[in-house]
């Protein structure tokens, strides 16, 4: 599916400061998803995708990044 390699960029991306904020409507996370999976989008994009913490959720969890609570380390 997914490289661990590349999921590691996108947890690294997600914590970038954003150039702008943008809102993903909860009936584009799918399509948005599989943008960010086959790397059709460039980084920039990822970052301002990601900044939406509603859509990180989603995508973290589509794509196995999980974040221990505790530690906030990252499973990968």
């Amino acid at each position: 599916m997914i490289s661990e390699k590349y999921k590691r960029e996108l947890y690294v991306l997600s914590g970038m400061k954003p150039y702008k904020n943008i809102k993903i409507d909860n009936y584009e996370y799918e399509s948005v998803a599989d943008l960010i999976i086959n790397a059709e989008l460039g980084y920039n994009s990822v970052i301002d995708i990601l900044n939406d913490l509603a859509f990180k959720e989603y995508f973290f969890k589509k794509i196995g990044i999980k974040i221990d609570k505790n530690t906030k380390r990252v499973i990968i």
